[in-house]
């Protein structure tokens, strides 16, 4: 198969099994996530385009570690958050995280579970979150230049 061929299947396949409102989760999802709503708007910074269907984005809020690991197991690990100064709206975010799973067909491509980070403050972003981050084990640093959403 080709290169093209692969990609298409993959995103067919990706649209197939990928979730984008809340109505189409379990009851235990939305009893965790509709107390925690703090914003609804059309903010999109998920990397792919937003689905035409999709009116608006719920915007809910995390307050402990348990609560994150808990949004990780409801999503399958496919998790986007925005990190924001206290009481900002999602707009006004610091930095976007999306950890998703890529499948690469180029040799350079990501393979594997990766974390998207797109910021806002590049000098803020190296001087206060890359030494953290480091800390965590080997990581790989990719700048992006013609991504959509780019902070």
């Amino acid at each position: 198969m080709d290169a093209d061929l692969i990609n298409e299947i993959q995103e067919v396949l990706y649209e197939l099994i990928t979730i984008y409102e809340l109505k189409e989760y379990s009851e235990s999802v939305k009893s965790f996530i509709f107390p925690k709503v703090k914003y609804q708007n059309t903010l999109w910074l998920m990397p792919s385009e937003i689905p035409n269907h999709l009116k608006n984005v719920m915007w809910y809020k995390l307050q402990t570690k348990e609560e994150i690991v808990m949004a990780l197991e409801y999503t399958d690990f496919w998790f986007n958050c925005v990190i924001v100064p206290q009481g900002a709206p999602p707009e006004n975010f610091n930095s976007c995280l999306h950890y998703t799973e890529e499948h690469g067909v180029e040799a350079e491509d990501p393979d594997g579970m990766v974390l998207y980070i797109q910021i806002k403050d590049k000098a803020r972003f190296i001087e206060n979150t890359l030494p953290k981050l480091r800390y965590l084990g080997h990581i790989e640093v990719l700048e992006e230049k013609n991504r959509q959403a780019e902070g």
